[in-house]
């Protein structure tokens, strides 16, 4: 059987016969109170045998012991061990307390053993009286203060204070006080959306596969127009089915490919400047933008570039004429064999061609032909 070692307090206790007292006793272990009661009496050094038993358990009188029902020695209020099976227990019953317990309590005896337990109820009912006392009278005055806090403006601040500790401790620990790198997935899936998306620090990832994909942030610009990809090596998939509608400056340069960058972000209307580097495969980085209107390229593309973006049905076709000029005047002078694709229906609204009323396409436009010319190194396919 287990024993428990800590402090008993003494509810109250009586003479059941000349030779035995019964002693009826609590004890408070891991939060957790269990109720007993002593008896037996050793007047060489105060030892008493304890039935002890779990507060929503029952105990057994005698030597008969359940599951719930353990039993003690304790000597100074510190509960001993001394065996572990019934046989022990019962001979401890037997052959200690009973055989050498004496007869009668002498008169001094008596006496000192009601002087210790008047002691012992004073300092139970001290103990108790106080400990009520502390917790009500904090209850009262918190409650005061609260409201006269309150009624000063306190909550309202201490509110704000509040919100913005837990949000400082949350994105420190979460961007690492700034000095995260590695954004992989960091800030992907539908859980990241207006509210939950309030970065405290720069985002500078040297790594950003799949940094936003599929999150559900509308309006985070004031987040993310500074932005700084100047060292990310991996941009892969950065903006993959995300719900930004303007994305600010992303330099690549230091990335090998800018695949899949804005793969199905079909909110995305603005990408103030895209710098790239003639080395780097831009496969499916502009698939499934219907809505992009606007972007600016900086450095240049020197490998094939589909700005069609045509997926089920749908294509890119509100590129403005400023973005499909910038597209093609970022095209490599020196690349061969390489192919920019645009939709036919954003070059024949950017470079219309009207004649009675009716565009017939950027074929006829001559801006649209001077352009394209200056190209001619590249097959410029329009779908």
């Amino acid at each position: 059987m287990p024993y428990i070692k800590g402090k008993w307090k003494w509810q109250k206790s009586f003479k059941d016969r000349d030779y035995q007292v019964q002693c009826q006793c609590s004890f408070v272990s891991n939060g957790e109170t269990f109720y007993g009661i002593g008896f037996g009496y050793d007047s060489h050094n105060g030892c008493y045998m304890l039935e002890y038993e779990r507060s929503e358990g029952s105990a057994t009188a005698g030597s008969s012991y359940q599951d719930e029902t353990t039993c003690y020695m304790f000597d100074d209020y510190r509960i001993i061990d001394f065996g572990d099976t019934e046989q022990y227990i019962d001979r401890m019953l037997h052959e200690f307390i009973l055989d050498h317990a004496e007869p009668y309590f002498t008169i001094p005896e008596k006496l000192e053993t009601i002087a210790s337990n008047e002691q012992k109820v004073h300092k139970a009912g001290y103990d108790l009286g106080h400990d009520k006392g502390y917790d009500e009278g904090l209850d009262v005055g918190y409650q005061n203060g609260f409201e006269e806090g309150k009624n000063a403006g306190g909550y309202d601040q201490g509110f704000a204070d509040g919100k913005q500790a837990e949000y400082d401790a949350f994105w420190d620990a979460y961007q690492q006080n700034g000095n995260l790198t590695i954004y992989e997935n960091v800030f992907g899936g539908k859980g990241w959306n207006n509210e939950t998306f309030k970065p405290k620090y720069t985002i500078k990832p040297n790594y950003a596969y799949n940094m936003f994909y599929a999150c559900a942030v509308t309006d985070g610009w004031e987040y993310i127009k500074d932005m700084d990809f100047s060292q990310c090596t991996f941009v892969n998939q950065a903006f993959s089915q995300c719900y930004f509608k303007h994305i600010g400056t992303l330099d690549c340069r230091k990335a090998d490919t800018v695949n899949s960058l804005f793969y199905h972000a079909r909110a995305l209307q603005t990408v103030d400047k895209l710098i790239v580097k003639e080395s780097q495969t831009l496969v499916n980085a502009f698939t499934n933008i219907p809505t992009l209107e606007n972007i600016t390229f900086e450095g240049v593309i020197g490998q094939s570039i589909d700005m069609a973006g045509v997926y089920s049905g749908n294509a890119n076709t509100k590129l403005t004429r400023a973005s499909i000029e910038s597209i093609v005047n970022h095209l490599s002078d020196t690349a061969t064999g390489k192919t920019l694709t645009l939709s036919k229906t954003a070059a024949d609204t950017a470079f219309p061609c009207w004649l009675d009323g009716v565009n017939y396409g950027c074929g006829g436009n001559g801006e649209w032909i001077e352009l394209v010319a200056t190209k001619s190194n590249w097959q410029i396919s329009l779908v």
